[in-house]
């Protein structure tokens, strides 16, 4: 993608909006993948069924531990979920960033987003500690953190219960 493309990034708002429900405009894009407090978005890849694009996702490094991806505003058209393509988009998501010498791999969501947790943990994702030194330091009170981190090992050890 080329992040000086207007009709690229009117592609990615296109699907990134469907796929959360949001209203994002190019102010938007701007402010949270080119110009994103903790990641620099190295790439993103569009999924096209013909011309259309119908899923985009993005790989982006932390800014403060260059050694560690992460995946970032993963969607995909609502008419193509269900039949897999989600996964092979993750999966060469996950080939590039092995291939690009990184050490390590985080993905992200939040807690609204159970499904997208779901596939996280399908990946091998674990839920974490949040003490991460490589990113902005968290402002949520220290309460609040450790209640959302057993609300996240909880979902996943459920998660693990429901596939043996």
């Amino acid at each position: 993608m080329s992040v000086n493309d207007p009709f690229q990034i009117n592609q990615w708002l296109s699907i990134y909006n469907q796929s959360f429900s949001k209203s994002w405009q190019v102010k938007d894009y701007i402010k949270n993948n080119i110009e994103h407090k903790v990641y620099n978005v190295t790439h993103t890849y569009f999924l096209m069924d013909d011309k259309k694009c119908i899923g985009v996702i993005s790989e982006a490094i932390f800014k403060k531990n260059k050694q560690i991806g992460v995946g970032h505003n993963m969607g995909l058209d609502k008419n193509y979920r269900g039949g897999g393509l989600g996964k092979y988009m993750v999966l060469y998501f996950l080939h590039k960033m092995k291939k690009s010498g990184l050490k390590g791999c985080e993905g992200e969501s939040n807690f609204k987003h159970q499904k997208s947790i779901f596939i996280h943990f399908g990946y091998g994702f674990a839920p974490k500690l949040r003490v991460d030194y490589w990113n902005i330091p968290d402002r949520a009170p220290r309460l609040m953190r450790l209640l959302i981190d057993y609300k996240f090992r909880r979902l996943y050890e459920e998660w693990k219960g429901s596939r043996s």
